[in-house]
């Protein structure tokens, strides 16, 4: 039996972790509800030669604004943008927005991500880690995995390989997604309906063109470009001065022949006597 004395300590008890449960859902920007994220495209490239990781969110069709979308990305990564894509193709357009770690686990920092204007937030960020490794003799292998932090619909995960790739994996369920920032081809699978907490990931092998191969064949083609030139430029003078020489051949012959006679200058036949 609750005495008053009793129920007061309950109810200050009650009022202190009501207190701490909204000061903490402020601290993480809670003031808009959660959303759920249709569709996640993860996207792994190299820039300026450093390994970073890009990820856009997608929130469904008619989603109430402001929400929050959680993402996660490698735990420790350097977050270098966050915003929302407002979808003009101008970079420039597209405002950055709040972000808020949530919390670290299993590998892997969760953020809340606030969409205030746009359904497509993203965040980018510089991975610790290579996804791409070089095995030697013109060959490399690309491995990425990925954990959504909430269910996604449709979860797409492409790896950025070198710009000079010859030959790579044809896998069944991936696909080659446009250019990445280096000028490699984006190539990655499709997962429809990934669960949070659950792994996921792209990988494959490659070739590439050697670049002093590349160099070499490029410096062939330039001296057998340069080689027809001079032949063409050596055949030219020929020509001219095979139609020289008979041009003078020419006025010789003409300069030897007989200039024909006035009759002036002929002699008088003589008369008969």
């Amino acid at each position: 039996m609750l005495t008053r004395k009793n129920s007061i300590a309950t109810i200050m008890v009650l009022v202190v972790f009501v207190a701490c449960l909204f000061a903490s859902m402020a601290s993480f920007g809670f003031a808009s509800p959660i959303t759920r994220v249709e569709e996640l495209r993860v996207q792994v490239s190299m820039f300026n030669n450093h390994p970073i990781i890009i990820i856009g969110a997608y929130l469904p069709e008619g989603a109430t604004l402001p929400a929050q979308v959680p993402v996660a990305v490698p735990e420790g990564v350097r977050v270098d943008w966050v915003g929302e894509i407002a979808g003009t193709g101008n970079p420039d357009e597209d405002p950055t927005t709040k972000y808020e770690l949530l919390e670290t686990k299993d590998g892997w920092d969760i953020y809340l991500i606030e969409a205030t204007k746009h359904r497509v937030v993203q965040i980018e960020a510089s991975l610790t880690k290579p996804y791409m490794t070089l095995l030697g003799n013109n060959m490399g292998t690309v491995e990425f995995v990925y954990t959504p932090a909430t269910d996604v619909s449709t979860l797409i995960i492409a790896a950025e390989a070198p710009q000079n790739v010859l030959n790579y994996d044809q896998k069944p369920g991936h696909e080659v997604y446009a250019t990445g920032p280096s000028g490699g081809m984006l190539y990655g699978p499709t997962f429809e309906g990934a669960k949070a907490g659950e792994t996921y990931g792209v990988s494959f092998s490659f070739e590439t063109i050697d670049a002093a191969e590349g160099a070499q064949g490029l410096a062939g083609d330039s001296f057998t470009s340069i080689m027809i030139v001079l032949i063409i430029v050596l055949l030219s003078a020929v020509a001219a001065l095979f139609f020289i020489i008979n041009r003078q051949r020419a006025d010789g012959t003409q300069a030897e022949k007989p200039r024909a006679k006035s009759p002036a200058s002929q002699p008088k036949p003589q008369q008969k006597k």
